[in-house]
Parts: C-alpha cells; structure tokens; sequence
C-alpha cells in the first residue's frame, strides 16, 4: 500500500512514526515539519522529506494518508483536505486529551479525516463526545508498544550484565 504521511507536531510524530515502523510492509512518502522532521529521522534512517508543495500529486498517488494534528501548524488538516478532494482514504492519531475540535478547524470549518484513531479509552470517550459527526477507532498506541519493547530489552541487559 502506498502511504503518505503528514506530521509536525512532536506528540503525533512519536506515534506516527511507531507506525511506520511496526507497518514496514508498506511504501511511504512523507511530508514533515519540525518538530516531526526530527523525530522521524532518529526512528526511521534515510527517509525523504518531500515539500507540501508536492502535497496534492503525492496523495493522488497514494492508498491512504496517515497525519498527526498540530495546534499551530494547518499542515495535517490542509492534507487531509486534499485527500478528501482525492477521495484517498485518511486517518489521524491523535495524542492527547484536549482540544480535539481544535485541532480538525481550518479557516473556521471542520476538517475531519475518514477516521481518528485514539489510544486509550479515555481519549475514545472524549473524541466521540467532542466530535460526534466522527468515525473514531480505539487503536494499540504504537510508540507506547516501543516504548515496553524497549524496556522489555534494556531489563534483559541489565539481567545478563548481573548475572556475570
């Protein structure tokens, strides 16, 4: 599958790209601000950066598009946008409690994607009161699930390094 991924904010960019990661099968472009340019780069070696100029041929050619949502950055909701203009299918995580109208507004209307995806109960129950007219989905937290996978490693180093 050929995926487009759009992500400025830090909280998004950690999860999103726990995704990319543990989604290695498919074919992905990318779209990033910083902070997310950054974070992507530490996770994932050798990706390129393409520029928003290139937003709309890149999700003409792609079969879904994943986002973050940034509070001072329209970069997520202009390309979920564009996706729906394309008909390609989007998705965002969100990654945090608060604010979630906030965060699909542009140009004073509601830009929301085909699907949210959430991490947790808590964030489900209030994405669904908040944004009503959306389709949201409770999901496995993927950076949460490196996060373990790591802590999971580094115990068993300290395990072998007292053991000898």
């Amino acid at each position: 599958m050929k995926v487009l991924v759009v992500s400025h904010d830090a909280g998004g960019a950690e999860i999103v790209s726990s995704w990319v990661r543990q989604n290695s099968e498919n074919e992905y472009q990318f779209i990033l601000e910083e902070p997310a340019n950054k974070i992507f780069g530490k996770k994932l070696l050798g990706i390129k950066n393409n520029s928003i100029t290139k937003l709309k041929k890149i999700i003409e050619d792609s079969d879904f598009v994943i986002t973050g949502t940034s509070q001072s950055s329209d970069l997520e909701k202009v390309a979920i946008k564009q996706a729906k203009r394309s008909k390609i299918i989007s998705a965002t995580f969100l990654d945090y409690w608060y604010g979630y109208k906030e965060r699909f507004m542009l140009s004073g209307k509601m830009v929301l994607p085909d699907e949210i995806w959430v991490g947790d109960s808590y964030a489900l129950e209030l994405a669904e009161k908040e944004l009503p007219e959306a389709v949201v989905n409770l999901k496995n937290n993927p950076y949460l699930e490196d996060l373990l996978r790591e802590k999971e490693v580094l115990g068993k180093r300290e395990t072998r390094k007292s053991e000898t």
